[in-house]
C-alpha cells in the first residue's frame, strides 16, 4: 500500500515539476503577446496534467506510434514516469510515505493558522448594503473567504481614497469575485500542501498569485477604460503587507514595479486575447493528453524487491515460454 501511494506521489511530483518548467518560461512572452488575462490561463496546464496522472492508462489506439502525437514526445515524458515507481518500490516506502503525510499535515496546519490569524485580525465585520464589509482594524481592501468570499474595506475607506480611487479599488476586488479567484487560490494552496517538499511549487505559487493580480489589473483597465496613470497611483496607494492566507488584497508581496510596468503596455485587442485563450487551452489539452498517453502500465513495477505479484508475474512468463 505504501509503495503504491509513494509511486503515485513521485509520479505526480515529476509531472507537476515538468508542468512548472513548461509554464514558467512561457508566462512573460505570452503576456507580452496576448495580454495578462490570457497568460494567466497557462496555469491550467498544471492541475490538468496532475489529473491525467490519476487516470487509467490510455488505450494503445490513442497513444500508439500511428497516432498524431509524436512518439518521441510521449517517450520523453514516459521515461521519468516509468522511473518514478521503481524509485518507490523499496523498504523505505513506508517511511517516505509517513514523512510526506507529516509534511502535508504541517502545511495544512500552517495555512489554517495563517487564515485564522487574518480572520481574527479583521475583528468584527460590519456588512453594508453594497455587498461589502467594513473592518475597524484592517488598513487595506481585500477579499476574504473561500466558499462565500466577501470584500472587506477599512473604516476610513472614504476618507483615505478619492472617489475615482474607490471606484478602481472596488473594481479590482470585484474582478477577483467574478473570476472566482478565492476558490482557485484554495485549490492552489492544497497543491502546495501536497507538494510541500518541492521547492518549485513555492516559486510557482508566488508567480501564480502575481499573474492573477496582473490579470485582474488588465480586466479592470479593459472594462473601465480609465487612464493607466490613475490606476497605477491607486495601486501604489493601497500597498501594505498582510499575513499570508487565502485572502486577496493589493499587497506588497507582489512586485509592485513589475505590475506597474505591465500597466504601461498596450491593451491587446479582442482578437489577440481570444487567440491567447485558444493557445492556452490547446497547450493544456495537448499537455494533458501527452501525460495520459505516457502513463506506465501499473503504479508498481512487477518484480520489485519483496513484490509477491512480481514473482508470480515472472513465474507466469516462464510458463508461457
Amino acid at each position: 500500500m505504501a509503495n503504491d501511494v509513494l509511486a503515485v506521489l513521485v509520479r505526480l511530483s515529476v509531472v507537476g515539476t515538468l508542468g512548472i518548467l513548461v509554464v514558467g518560461p512561457l508566462r512573460i512572452p505570452t503576456r507580452r503577446a496576448v495580454g495578462a488575462e490570457a497568460a494567466y490561463w497557462l496555469w491550467l496546464l498544471l492541475p490538468a496534467s496532475l489529473v491525467a496522472v490519476l487516470l487509467p492508462r490510455a488505450p494503445s489506439c490513442l497513444c500508439g506510434p500511428e497516432t498524431f502525437v509524436a512518439p518521441v514526445l510521449i517517450r520523453g515524458i514516459s521515461v521519468p514516469l516509468e522511473f518514478a515507481p521503481n524509485t518507490a518500490v523499496n523498504h523505505f516506502a513506508p517511511t517516505g510515505t509517513l514523512v510526506w503525510a507529516i509534511g502535508v499535515a504541517a502545511a495544512i496546519a500552517y495555512f489554517a493558522y495563517c487564515q485564522r490569524v487574518l480572520r481574527n485580525s479583521l475583528g468584527r465585520l460590519k456588512r453594508l448594503s453594497d455587498d461589502t464589509c467594513r473592518s475597524s482594524t484592517t488598513k487595506q481592501p481585500m477579499v476574504v473567504g473561500v466558499w462565500h468570499p466577501q470584500i472587506v474595506l477599512p473604516n476610513d475607506f472614504e476618507t483615505r481614497f478619492s472617489v475615482s480611487e474607490r471606484t478602481l479599488i472596488l473594481a479590482h476586488e470585484r474582478a477577483h469575485l467574478d473570476r472566482h479567484d478565492a476558490l482557485t487560490n484554495s485549490m492552489a494552496v492544497w497543491l502546495l500542501c501536497l507538494f510541500w517538499f518541492n521547492p518549485l511549487m513555492y516559486w510557482a505559487w508566488n508567480r501564480f498569485r502575481f499573474d492573477q493580480e496582473a490579470a485582474c489589473d488588465a480586466a479592470v483597465l479593459r472594462r473601465a477604460g480609465i487612464a493607466r496613470r490613475r490606476y497605477a497611483r491607486a495601486l501604489v496607494k493601497t500597498q501594505i503587507t498582510t499575513p499570508i492566507a487565502i485572502a486577496f488584497g493589493w499587497r506588497r508581496r507582489h512586485p509592485l514595479l513589475e505590475r506597474i510596468a505591465i500597466l504601461g503596455r498596450p491593451t491587446p485587442n479582442r482578437v489577440r486575447r481570444l487567440a491567447g485563450y485558444s493557445l492556452a487551452l490547446v497547450l493544456t489539452v495537448c499537455g494533458t493528453y501527452v501525460v495520459w498517453a505516457a502513463q506506465p502500465e501499473s503504479a508498481v513495477t512487477p518484480g520489485g524487491p519483496g513484490d509477491g505479484a512480481g514473482r508470480a508475474w515472472r513465474r507466469a512468463e516462464r510458463l508461457s515460454t
